[in-house]
């Protein structure tokens, strides 16, 4: 019989589907999910230490949750725990009080789309073990496509078998599969599972063929032996100790190499005037400074159809998002920019700006279509060669 050997909490579909969407519709914050997942972990500890004295014939003590505990768990200050637990309540996820943890995450009879995706043929009320020490490595997870595949992946393949209580850590799953339930890009859920692979968490597919891989995704077997992301399942790394009080050398260090005899030649600084072989560019040079707009520059605050119609003008849009802190500058982040003009300008829309504006605010890059990509990908190419033309 299979065991996780050190243990593990239940959660269900409907709540971690419900945390998801609060963290899409931005009702909360990823260091809030990463207090919801460290709250879960706290609340392992002490369910497992109710069994022990149970097993020993002992009165188990009464549990008592501290906020500097759950600093710890997740390598965040007790203000900024706080504020995320507060977040949590408003977002109808979790109550923490001293004495009790309750995840209301399934309470209510509301309707959630991505429940019922991640369920499956499956209730969405199923209980799913996730080891304590993947819990704790969410709590501390800094990086958000890497914490939301690693839930996806423990709903995929955790389960207790009904008969046996049996737990299995096997399955399939596509990475557009992944991709489009929690909300990151395909290439994010690919480097996920990447390191996820290289820290022993998951196992790699060698013997399936293609025609299953591109039917059922590929097969994956979760450690369940797994303690940490530096250990593995052989234990974590020893410490090196190193000694606080080093004996002082009585004998002067070796002096450094001498310089060159020679003082390197003056360097003029000096703009030269005058250059004999001139040649003029054969197309328009990529750049922001290249934009030869009629009127006025584009502006973030007001953004015109003739801003998304031209690939110059929808650059300088997205260096002002970036500057205005709307995306995080990156090729991925610049893709989905592209792929949201593109979405907006191809869609039966009365106002294109509009939809623009209500992807890139909201961030919901999950409207923009594998065309929509596709086309913005193909411009990017072709400006970066010079070659400069609308984006149609």
């Amino acid at each position: 019989m299979s065991c996780i050997q050190s243990g593990y909490k239940t959660v269900t579909p409907s709540e971690v589907g419900k945390c998801l969407d609060a963290l899409a519709a931005k009702d909360i914050s990823y260091r809030a999910f990463r207090v919801f997942f460290g709250c879960l972990a706290m609340i392992a500890i002490r369910e497992a230490a109710t069994r022990s004295a149970k097993k020993r014939r002992r009165t188990p003590q009464l549990p008592k949750y501290c906020i500097g505990e759950l600093a710890a768990l997740t390598a965040l200050s007790e203000v900024i725990v706080r504020r995320e637990l507060r977040a949590l309540e408003r977002a109808s996820l979790l109550e923490f009080t001293e004495r009790r943890i309750s995840v209301t995450g399934a309470a209510g009879s509301d309707f959630s789309a991505t429940a019922e995706i991640l369920a499956g043929k499956r209730s969405r009320h199923r209980p799913i073990p996730i080891p304590r020490s993947v819990l704790r490595f969410l709590a501390r997870s800094q990086k958000p496509a890497l914490g939301r595949t690693v839930l996806a992946y423990m709903v995929r393949g955790m389960s207790i078998d009904r008969n046996s209580g049996e737990v299995r850590g096997v399955g399939t799953v596509k990475a557009s599969w992944i991709a489009n339930v929690v909300g990151i890009s395909l290439r994010g859920a690919k480097a996920a599972r990447k390191e996820l692979i290289a820290i022993g968490l998951i196992s790699k597919d060698t013997g399936s063929v293609q025609r299953k891989l591109n039917r059922d995704g590929a097969y994956f077997r979760l450690n369940l032996a797994w303690r940490g992301k530096k250990g593995g399942a052989e234990g974590r790394t020893p410490r090196v100790i190193k000694p606080r009080h080093q004996p002082l050398s009585r004998i002067a260090p070796r002096a450094t190499k001498s310089v060159a005899l020679f003082a390197p030649p003056n360097k003029e600084e000096k703009t030269p005037y005058g250059s004999k072989n001139q040649k003029a560019w054969p197309t328009k040079p990529p750049g922001v400074c290249a934009i030869q707009a009629k009127g006025r520059g584009p502006r973030l605050r007001d953004v015109q159809m003739e801003d998304l119609l031209a690939f110059p003008r929808t650059e300088a849009l997205y260096r002002q998002a970036v500057a205005a802190r709307w995306v995080r500058d990156s090729q991925a982040s610049f893709l989905n920019w592209v792929g949201a003009a593109v979405r907006a300008k191809t869609c039966q829309a009365r106002d294109p700006v509009r939809v623009f504006l209500g992807i890139v605010k909201r961030g919901l890059w999950s409207y923009v279509t594998d065309a929509d990509e596709e086309r913005a990908r193909r411009a990017i190419n072709r400006y970066r060669y010079g070659i400069y033309e609308a984006l149609a």
